[in-house]
């Protein structure tokens, strides 16, 4: 047995053994460290919620912090390649990049198009409501004559009445979001619910009081798929390299120590 242990060739097995295995631990240690700063975060989770208006949701911040993480990957094999290691130009970078790993795209089938299309705003896929309609106003609730209505729905003529505004008279054709940019929500909202060819008022607006007579109303109509393919097409075909891209960074995280900040604390963790 203990000529055994003297051979030089057990020696050698168990000193190889021993430097693999060091290696293999050892490994995670040697590779780059890219962190991820807290502040980064939420710096990009601020802008973003002021841009919608509201407070972000855990999903919301998580994919910014993922996103910062798929820029920093991006960039930093960007610099690997030779493309140019100079931090005034790192969008260009992982712009560069992002386009090196997008795959070549097939044609996208109309089934494909109109699942990308449930997942768009209905206001980027549909003509919204329109209505046309004659008009008296008042800049005051207090300058109305009381008979006023009856007048209108007596046949007087809506142009001899009133004080004078920079509206068309009769209102020609007009979607709704042109109509909430002229006299408001909340005249549009109730506008939009009167009856056909019936005065009818005061509704208040931001520049007066109305009294209107709808002459027609159309409403909200999807767009035809023809209409709009060529936009449907550049938002299937940018969710497909996007996914493509995230699952080739996916496999470049293998090369990195990467820290981030862990959900909920200040404290930062590694993953």
């Amino acid at each position: 047995m203990r000529a055994i242990f003297r051979e030089p060739l057990l020696h050698f097995l168990l000193a190889a053994a021993a430097l693999l295995a060091l290696d293999f631990w050892t490994r995670p240690l040697r590779k780059p460290v890219l962190e991820i700063q807290a502040a980064a975060i939420e710096s990009q989770s601020s802008m973003r919620a002021q841009r919608l208006g509201r407070p972000l949701t855990a999903a919301e911040r998580a994919a910014i912090a993922d996103q910062l993480l798929q820029d920093e990957i991006l960039f930093q094999e960007a610099q690997k390649r030779g493309m140019v290691a100079d931090n005034q130009v790192r969008d260009t970078l992982i712009s560069m990049m992002r386009s090196a790993l997008k795959p070549v795209t097939a044609v996208p089938t109309d089934d494909e198009l109109n699942a990308t299309r449930s997942k768009l705003p209905r206001e980027s896929t549909t003509l919204p409501q329109q209505i046309s309609f004659d008009h008296v106003a008042y800049a005051n609730a207090e300058s109305i004559p009381a008979d006023l209505l009856s007048k209108l729905r007596g046949g007087a003529d809506p142009r001899s009445l009133g004080e004078p505004m920079q509206l068309a008279n009769p209102l020609p054709p007009t979607y709704r979001p042109q109509l909430e940019r002229l006299l408001g929500n909340d005249f549009a909202d109730k506008v939009f619910v009167q009856p056909i060819n019936e005065w009818q008022g005061p509704i208040r607006s931001s520049r007066g009081v109305f009294f209107i007579r709808v002459i027609a109303r159309q409403a909200e109509q999807p767009l035809p798929l023809e209409a709009i393919k060529p936009i449907l097409q550049a938002h299937w075909m940018n969710e497909k390299q996007a996914d493509a891209v995230s699952r080739e960074v996916d496999l470049l995280k293998a090369s990195y120590r990467i820290v981030m900040p862990k959900p909920g604390v200040d404290k930062e963790g590694e993953q």
